[in-house]
């Protein structure tokens, strides 16, 4: 059993309570007026957190609506600056194209004033020369020397006295009638033969100016043949070209060209059948000299069709003469073949082709 000390026991537990009362009316007012304050003081705390809180919450609101109608306003911006910038360029492309149109109208009359103008020439140069060996010719008697005689009168020649000599040729004539015409009341009339006749001429006539003022290494005979387009089968055509190299004496031309159908306003030139299969040498030399020039567009290296045409009594002859024709023209045989179906560009590209074939001291 234990032994309890009573008397030690009440007088700890009377010493206690005493404690208790003496921390009681000492200490514990004033600390619970310290935890007061610091409980008020937290509370306050709290309260302006919340309030910065709310405050930046509501400026945070205000700069995304800030933020938001900026970005409004720069969009609003950048579509009126694209807008401005879609009409000046509409602006400066409508004066683009109508300075161009005015600039291609103003050429397109030059052009056609220019052409007018050659054709005027051509046609009485044409005439002349026609009625001048007309009447030459009535007035002798048509043995072979007469046609011989006849034959150097009327072509023309450039250094007759240079060797190796050079031919290069055209018909002058157009045909009688036009077959091929979709209008059945016009297939009696005759040609016009702007591009089937007239083209040919007119770039050796203009080859033939050029080369008065150049120092060639060759002679050149510039023949314009007649009765290649006159008649119904083969065998009644080519009339000019058959007498000329049936009685062409020596010196026999080394090479040359025949110019036929040269001016259409999409030409194109391929290498003709029989004067790749005769004369290949010729064809490869004009056609990369072509190349070499920067008209590999016009003249092409696909093979063409075979063409009856006035460089064959030539080639019959052993004679290296080809032929540039472009077959290809809706017009031919028709009376439509007229000036405004071909270009001065054209003609111009097979003359500079041709100066450039002729070879000169120095080159």
């Amino acid at each position: 059993m234990l032994d309890l000390n009573w008397p030690a026991i009440l007088l700890q537990i009377l010493g206690f309570l005493l404690l208790v009362v003496a921390f009681k009316a000492l200490f514990w007012k004033p600390i619970g007026a310290i935890l007061d304050q610091r409980r008020e003081e937290v509370q306050q705390t709290l309260e302006h957190i919340q309030a910065d809180r709310r405050a930046m919450e509501e400026a945070r609101a205000d700069y995304e609506r800030r933020l938001a109608n900026i970005e409004a306003e720069a969009r609003e911006r950048i579509q009126a600056a694209i807008k401005d910038a879609q009409a000046l360029r509409d602006e400066m492309v409508n004066d683009a194209r109508a300075e161009a149109q005015r600039l291609r109208e103003r050429a397109a009359e030059e052009i056609a004033r220019e052409k007018q103008k050659a054709l005027i020439e051509l046609r009485a140069e044409i005439a002349n020369l026609a009625v001048d060996a007309a009447s030459r010719i009535l007035r002798r008697s048509l043995d072979p020397q007469a046609h011989r005689e006849v034959i150097q009168e009327f072509v023309g020649q450039i250094a007759p006295d240079r060797r190796p000599r050079v031919l290069l040729c055209a018909h002058w004539d157009t045909r009688p009638r036009a077959e091929r015409d979709p209008d059945p009341a016009r297939r009696s009339q005759p040609v016009p033969g702007a591009n089937d006749g007239a083209s040919g001429v007119a770039v050796l006539l203009e080859v033939a100016r050029q080369v008065s003022g150049l120092a060639l290494m060759v002679g050149l005979d510039v023949v314009f043949f007649d009765g290649e387009d006159w008649g119904e089968t083969p065998a009644e055509m080519f009339l000019g070209s058959r007498f000329y190299a049936a009685h062409l004496g020596d010196p026999l031309p080394a090479w040359g060209l025949l110019l036929d159908m040269v001016g259409d306003r999409d030409l194109v030139l391929y290498p003709e059948a029989h004067s790749q299969d005769r004369a290949p040498a010729l064809v490869d030399r004009i056609w990369t000299l072509a190349r070499d020039l920067g008209y590999a567009a016009v003249f092409r290296p696909e093979p063409g069709p075979a063409i009856l045409d006035d460089h064959l009594p030539f080639l019959e002859r052993g004679i290296p003469v080809i032929d540039l024709i472009d077959i290809d023209y809706p017009y031919w045989h028709t009376t439509a073949d007229t000036p405004e179906k071909c270009a001065p560009a054209s003609l111009a590209v097979v003359g500079q082709v041709v100066l450039a074939a002729l070879p000169q001291r120095g080159s």
